[in-house]
């Protein structure tokens, strides 16, 4: 038989069961503890429920998680609304092409474009953004020159102005990204392009006068013979001093005549590349002053003579006035001065004055030169 005392008794199993459950009971607290810390400890990779701007690591700027989908969404948006302004212009005419709305809004929110495509994964420099912009100037000019043609004019004209509004809508979308990134108010700003197309700019006319003076070895009859009786002029003889129209292609006078037609005088003028254009003689003092208005008919500029998109005496630029005027200095030395009126409209007048006055400027000098030269090489002068 076994020794009873070796055996436990039913009070010390009774202890043991209870002392099992109270370490039992005692751990429990702890294991839901550990459950809520793993809980938190995975909120904080989980993304955040609010907007928050971008953050900094190590000193560089880096954005917040964001899917593909999102990052590609707001440059194929914008890209969807550039190809539909572009054609909503061409469909209202190439004059449509010429409006404020057009020149600036486009190229701004180009930009942009350009501005958020290079930097939708990482930020990048500003100096990485100037040089995608100055790439994209580039391509523009290359592919407009062969589908404009002898628009070199407007590429010319407009490529100032181009250039600058690209890079201020690419710095901007830049600061926007950096600053106050949030996706739903970027998604929004894609739309922005469409108030290019009701910008409500009106048309705003204004007339300007450009006057140059020259002094030329010459008596007055020589130079009022002159301006009355030119032709046969070659075009390597005008344009010795200006260098924009050159590069702009503006053809080069090849005569001038005063006939009387009609009852009246006309001044008929030929360009080289076809043109041709009447000046109607309004008052004229023989050897003092001859004044006219410029008269363009329907087929006086040639397609492909200028840029097709920029017509004389068209919706934006006008001819109005010319005038020569003939003062005598001394028995063998005059003052001719070249007077011409023209009229600008358009909404950006400011920008296209600018133009109006450095072309006419241009203009002017050689045509003066041009007589100076003419009359001073005659014998006797």
């Amino acid at each position: 038989m076994s020794n009873p005392t070796n055996q436990p008794s039913d009070s010390n199993k009774d202890d043991t069961t209870k002392q099992i459950a109270k370490q039992t009971a005692n751990q429990q607290p702890d294991t839901q503890k550990t459950d809520k810390a793993d809980l938190a400890e995975d909120n904080l990779y989980a993304p955040p429920t609010t907007v928050q701007q971008p953050k900094f690591s190590f000193g560089k700027l880096v954005y917040l998680p964001r899917s593909r989908r999102l990052k590609l969404l707001p440059a194929t948006v914008l890209s969807a609304l550039m190809v539909f302004i572009f054609c909503y212009a061409i469909a209202h005419g190439y004059e449509r092409l010429l409006s404020g709305q057009f020149l600036l809004g486009v190229p701004f929110f180009l930009g942009a474009w350009v501005s958020y495509f290079v930097s939708y994964q990482n930020p990048v420099s500003s100096g990485q953004i100037f040089k995608a912009i100055c790439w994209l100037m580039l391509a523009i000019i290359i592919i407009s020159m062969p589908i404009l043609r002898e628009g070199v004019i407007c590429i010319v004209m407009a490529s100032p102005a181009i250039f600058v509004l690209l890079l201020l809508g690419a710095f901007s979308m830049r600061w926007f990204c950096q600053k106050i990134w949030k996706s739903h108010v970027l998604h929004s700003v894609v739309l922005l392009p469409l108030l290019v197309l009701f910008m409500p700019w009106a048309e705003q006319s204004h007339t300007y006068q450009h006057q140059q003076s020259l002094v030329i070895q010459a008596t007055p009859e020589q130079i009022w013979q002159a301006i009355n009786h030119v032709e046969n002029i070659e075009p390597q003889q005008f344009y010795q001093h200006s260098k924009l129209l050159p590069l702009l292609g503006v053809p080069t006078p090849k005569s001038a005549q005063t006939v009387w037609e009609n009852g009246q005088a006309v001044r008929k003028c030929e360009w080289h590349k076809g043109i041709y254009f009447d000046e109607p003689i309004i008052s004229q003092i023989p050897n003092q002053q001859l004044r006219w208005q410029f008269k363009f008919y329907p087929d006086s500029v040639p397609s492909g003579a200028l840029d097709d998109h920029v017509t004389i005496n068209g919706e934006h630029f006008k001819l109005l006035l010319g005038q020569y005027d003939i003062t005598a200095i001394d028995p063998h030395t005059s003052k001719l001065t070249f007077t011409v009126n023209y009229r600008i409209t358009t909404n950006i007048n400011a920008y296209a004055g600018f133009w109006g006055k450095w072309v006419m400027k241009d203009f002017t000098t050689d045509v003066l030169d041009f007589y100076k030269r003419q009359v001073e090489a005659l014998p006797n002068t």
